[in-house]
């Protein structure tokens, strides 16, 4: 859960190294609507991979082609959610 938010709050936030790790693993708590569909996102391919390896073989080239754009683009309309709490 920590490491879905621990790039966006170094982005967005000034602070120390392990001040960042404390605020992401405290977001992570308090949006926990938001941090499950984070970690959804970042979970299909390896659940696909443990579901049915035909399934993998089959998404490798799709996710190749539009999946990492696809999965920033998810990740950051969510986060966006997040970070205008914040930004104010």
């Amino acid at each position: 859960m920590t490491t879905s938010y621990v790039f966006a709050v170094e982005a967005r936030l000034t602070n120390t190294a392990v001040n960042q790790i404390k605020n992401a693993f405290l977001m992570a708590c308090r949006h926990i609507w938001i941090t499950v569909p984070l970690v959804l996102v970042n979970a299909v391919l390896p659940v696909c991979l443990i579901v049915r390896v035909q399934l993998f073989g089959a998404l490798v080239p799709l996710y190749l082609v539009a999946g990492f754009g696809l999965t920033g683009y998810l990740k950051a309309m969510l986060l966006e959610r997040v970070f205008v709490r914040y930004e104010e």
